[in-house]
């Protein structure tokens, strides 16, 4: 069995924060895709090794280069 370690998060808000918080916790590689990397309540995952990518979600390029690598979205 297959274990993941690269994990591409999609809204860090309400829900989303809980399984980021999570993921950073087993010491998985977390990147968070947002519209703007200056909010407040990102910026706690950022100070744990978290990657903020900043993404168009209108441009299918930008979802994808932010997506590479990643093992589950």
């Amino acid at each position: 069995m297959s274990t993941f370690t690269k994990f591409a998060v999609i809204g860090a808000g309400c829900v989303g924060s809980g399984i980021v918080d999570g993921l950073l916790n087993a010491n998985a590689s977390v990147t968070i895709l947002t519209r703007d990397m200056a909010k407040a309540e990102l910026q706690p995952f950022k100070n744990r090794d978290a990657t903020l990518v900043q993404v168009n979600y209108e441009d299918e390029s930008s979802l994808k280069e932010a997506l590479v690598g990643k093992e589950v979205v």
